[in-house]
């Protein structure tokens, strides 16, 4: 699904790859997460959210591909887009990708 262009055109992706929606109270804890397609995780009206011990590594995107031409493969690779939601802690986390971390 790498194509250069990331969630703005190119081949279908999903837009997400890890969805959190109302969650009171909860944890994510000791994850490792390679090359996703676009942006990793979204969470929205979360309260009281603690994710930690998290590697998020879309490092092999950085290389052109076939599809990409001279650009690299991957492109908007967020690693957290959170949306209204209340007191989420993020801790020790490491977030490797070709765009915005938070």
């Amino acid at each position: 699904w790498w194509d250069g262009e990331g969630s703005n055109g190119g081949t279908d992706k999903p837009d997400h790859f890890f969805v959190v929606k109302d969650v009171e109270n909860g944890q994510i804890t000791n994850l490792n997460i390679q090359n996703w397609p676009t942006h990793c995780f979204y969470i929205e009206g979360a309260a009281g959210l603690t994710v930690s011990g998290l590697t998020l590594d879309n490092s092999a995107g950085d290389d052109p591909n076939d599809a990409s031409g001279s650009d690299p493969a991957a492109h908007n690779t967020d690693g957290f887009d959170i949306s209204s939601s209340d007191t989420v802690t993020l801790d020790t986390i490491t977030v490797y990708n070709q765009d915005d971390c938070l």
